[in-house]
C-alpha cells in the first residue's frame, strides 16, 4: 500500500461521521451501587483454522479456512464502519 493511499485512508477513518451511539442498556432500575462492572458482552470467536461466516450490521461475510483471525478481525470492523458511515449519510436505508 502506498504511503498516499495509506494517509488517505487514515484520514478517512478520523473524519469519518457516524451515527450517535445507542444509550447503553441497563438492567430495570440501573445498575445497583456498588456492584462490579458487566464482563465484556464479546469474545471474538474467529478461528483461523476454519471456514466460517459473521453477521456484520447488515451483512453477512464468510471467510475460508486460513484466513488470518487478524484479517477477519479486520474485515468485520472495515465492512461495520462503511455500514456506520453509510447509515450517517442516508438514515432512511
Amino acid at each position: 500500500m502506498t504511503t498516499a493511499v495509506l494517509s488517505d485512508a487514515r484520514r478517512f477513518v478520523r473524519e469519518a461521521k457516524l451515527p450517535a451511539a445507542p444509550a447503553p442498556k441497563t438492567p430495570l432500575g440501573g445498575p445497583k451501587r456498588g456492584a462490579a462492572r458487566p464482563e465484556p458482552a464479546f469474545e471474538s470467536l474467529l478461528d483461523a483454522g476454519k471456514d466460517q461466516a459473521a453477521v456484520v450490521g447488515s451483512e453477512l461475510i464468510a471467510f475460508v479456512k486460513g484466513v488470518t483471525v487478524e484479517r477477519r478481525e479486520a474485515i468485520v470492523n472495515s465492512g461495520l464502519l462503511a455500514q456506520l458511515v453509510a447509515n450517517k449519510k442516508v438514515p432512511d436505508r
